[in-house]
């Protein structure tokens, strides 16, 4: 269970900021543990009138500050003003365990998207252990991270109506089961952790019964895998963290919970060849201590069980949120993570 609540307070006018036509605020929960430089998502779907009324058509003047005068960094994603929309992912600078005070702004003066290399722009907004984020869960190719880890698209998406669905959070989700289903995946080369450690994670809403990967690095002349699979059966719902190597293959495989047709965030963390975990909404988890050897990753695919493009069959179902980090994030920040997908209960009301 994450902690209690942190608050979240954004004024008017704060030292060091410039002046803002509006400001709004909110109050989140807190993590379990002490995390540092977390990424923060808001859906900003959710921010009132006033916020939009003074926000530009592209929000290029939106700006996000700590309440003590630090400016952080920060990605605009999906920014749509004439539905009010978007989605917001800022780093938070610092260590996050009590209360954090930030301010949402939109500076009158300001009127272009910082550059996306520059300080404050969108490669910032995520720490150097992000590896690749398709927020959307693939149907946009590129990769927000400084990486660039973009996708090269196979069959995918079908159309407009039937490949995008509303994600959880306010970003839109690729429905990876189209008519063509032994070609429609992603992939992507341009930077790949060799091997572990690596955590994955991926937002999935399970339509039917399914045991292929979301997302996974492989090795492209074969044998090598490191793969997240979201598993739907009779039995229920759980996260699997697949290993395919030398020697055995071997899988953690999370608690079971009630079949549903929720978006779930599913997450696999590799530590070294005898430590790997799958953990279902930050805190179902299971664990596998069997030696098996991953190395060689050269090469990142979506939405597909394997990395040849006909040889198994695509995900059955939506993605949102998909990553790759080359560290070993911990079952705090996992928790954390999970936890903003409910951005009513994560945040409450902003104002």
């Amino acid at each position: 269970m994450l902690g209690t609540p942190l608050f979240i307070t954004m004024t008017r006018v704060g030292i060091g900021k410039p002046v803002q036509s509006a400001a709004v605020s909110a109050s989140s929960i807190s993590p379990d543990a002490e995390l540092t430089d977390p990424t923060l998502f808001v859906d900003m779907s959710r921010l009132p009138a006033g916020f939009w009324a003074a926000a530009a058509a592209d929000g290029g003047n939106v700006q996000v500050w700590t309440a003590g005068g630090t400016r952080l960094p920060m990605d605009l994603i999906l920014f749509d003003h004439d539905t009010d929309t978007g989605f917001l992912a800022f780093k938070y600078i610092g260590a996050v365990s009590g209360g954090v005070s930030v301010e949402i702004i939109c500076d009158g003066q300001q009127t272009e998207h910082p550059a996306v290399d520059s300080e404050f722009g969108q490669y910032n907004a995520y720490d150097d252990n992000w590896i690749a984020f398709y927020p959307n869960g693939g149907a946009d190719e590129f990769d927000r991270t400084i990486r660039e880890n973009h996708l090269t698209l196979v069959g995918l998406p079908a159309t407009p109506s039937d490949a995008l669905v509303t994600g959880i959070i306010g970003v839109s989700a690729t429905n990876y089961r189209t008519v063509d289903t032994l070609n429609n995946f992603g992939s992507a080369s341009a930077f790949v952790p060799n091997t572990y450690p690596a955590t994955i994670i991926a937002v999935v809403q399970l339509t039917a019964s399914q045991s292929i990967d979301a997302l996974g690095m492989y090795n492209a002349a074969g044998g090598h895998e490191l793969r997240l699979q979201p598993g739907r059966s009779g039995g229920g719902i759980q996260a699997q963290m697949e290993y395919s190597g030398a020697g055995a293959d071997e899988s953690a495989s999370s608690e079971l919970i009630a079949v549903d047709t929720d978006f779930h965030h599913f997450a696999g963390v590799a530590t070294d060849d005898v430590s790997r975990d799958a953990l279902l909404d930050g805190n179902i988890k299971g664990s596998n201590t069997d030696p098996a050897t991953v190395t060689g990753l050269t090469q990142i695919v979506i939405g597909k069980g394997s990395r040849s493009a006909l040889s198994s069959s695509s995900l059955n179902g939506n993605m949102c949120l998909a990553q790759i980090h080359d560290t070993v994030r911990s079952d705090e920040w996992l928790a954390f993570q999970a936890a903003m997908l409910d951005q009513s209960t994560f945040w409450g009301d902003w104002e």
